[in-house]
């Protein structure tokens, strides 16, 4: 069986839902899904502390950008809404309340109100498509015009990467965030000396970028009539889930797969995320048995697409954030909630209040030597397909 009849038969036994939300209105956030919160500073720091995070999109584009990829500033307002109901979590299924609020940002650096809340559009010099690796590791000072101070937002890039050669096709990329002496104990992270740092300390553009090719693609999930907590159906391209994901690189999440420290994906099966709430399993073993189920796959079997097999030999099934291919993708758990608010907490270049101890008042005046680590979440051309299930 060839690759197109094994694609065409999972399309006809998946139960595809998707729906592109063309209306420019936006959500109303009524109370119920994710609290309200103060917006002073709290004067105790606690697992409690709601915090609400900036976020600034700069779209970028040129005079040959398709009018498709230059999304509207509502629209993008509206992403945050949606990837706000996932870290609240209990929308689908059950999930860790991280009490985290994007919102996007209403005034610029200078405290000036922006005309576009939360949305600046920047006019691309060079080539475009963007090679989003390159964009993201460079370390010359190139993009960091494009940056707003990473202690007030959270700086998201959207623009259309440029595709590789292999078959693979990234959705997302994120950095890693630091850590210091104060949270030196989260695994994975590169240590700093100095735990408060300003734009002008960074060379290169902290920040997630998403991929514009899928910046208009939702999943009816987030607006259907049957919206519930067992309704899960949702697309792999869905531009919320991969925020939403990114967002949790950049808070300080690994995948939940097993890879090495380049975060690339290795055959074998060890606990690489630093979260032992969350299974972690062979990923490259997956994908295997994956292909090998599509050439056999009836309406009786799907529900394996979405079923993983733990280090210990235990199947469960794929429902974390911070997976991806046949996922549902809406849920964190305690141990990932515990790293992310670390990272709120103590980690420097992150918005938000903090609970540091550091005696050091002032910034260092000049660029530092700062190590990069990025997260890459590519996905495989043809094997990544649209899909859904609604669960009664």
């Amino acid at each position: 069986m060839n690759k197109k009849t094994i694609i065409a038969k999972i399309f006809c036994c998946l139960f595809a839902v998707v729906a592109l939300v063309a209306c420019d209105k936006e959500p109303i956030d009524n109370g119920k899904t994710i609290p309200k919160e103060e917006k002073e500073t709290p004067k105790e720091i606690n697992d409690n502390t709601l915090y609400e995070l900036p976020v600034v999109f700069h779209v970028l584009s040129n005079s040959t950008t398709k009018q498709e990829y230059i999304p509207n500033d509502a629209h993008l307002r509206r992403l945050l809404f949606y990837v706000n109901e996932l870290y609240a979590g209990g929308i689908y299924g059950p999930s860790a309340n991280i009490r985290v609020k994007f919102v996007a940002a209403i005034e610029d650096e200078k405290g000036e109100k922006m005309k576009t809340q939360g949305v600046v559009y920047d006019q691309w010099d060079e080539k475009y498509p963007i090679n989003c690796e390159n964009f993201m590791t460079s370390n010359g000072n190139k993009y960091t015009k494009y940056l707003w101070d990473p202690n007030k937002y959270i700086n998201v890039f959207v623009y259309l990467f440029e595709e590789g050669d292999d078959e693979s096709e990234v959705l997302g990329i994120s950095h890693m965030p630091y850590k210091t002496k104060e949270n030196a104990t989260l695994q994975g992270l590169e240590q700093v000396a100095i735990g408060k740092m300003t734009k002008k300390n960074i060379s290169f553009p902290l920040s997630v970028s998403i991929n514009a090719k899928y910046i208009n693609t939702l999943s009816a999930r987030y607006t259907s009539g049957l919206k519930e907590k067992t309704f899960r159906g949702y697309k792999e391209e869905d531009v919320v889930v991969t925020l939403a994901h990114e967002l949790g690189h950049y808070l300080g999440l690994f995948h939940v797969f097993a890879e090495d420290r380049n975060n690339g994906v290795i055959d074998s099966c060890i606990d690489s995320d630093y979260c032992q709430d969350t299974p972690s399993y062979n990923k490259k073993q997956y994908e295997k048995d994956a292909l090998d189920l599509a050439s056999r796959l009836t309406s009786s079997n799907v529900h394996e697409l979405f079923q993983r097999k733990d280090c210990s030999g235990k199947v469960y099934e794929a429902t974390n954030i911070m997976d991806y291919a046949y996922c549902y993708s809406y849920a964190f758990t305690p141990n990932q909630q515990y790293r992310m608010r670390q990272v709120l907490y103590y980690s420097p270049l992150i918005p938000g209040p903090k609970k540091t101890t550091t005696t050091r008042s002032v910034a260092p005046d000049k660029v530092l030597d700062l190590p990069i680590r990025i997260s890459k979440c590519p996905r495989k051309e043809g094997r990544q397909i649209v899909f859904g299930r609604q669960l009664r």
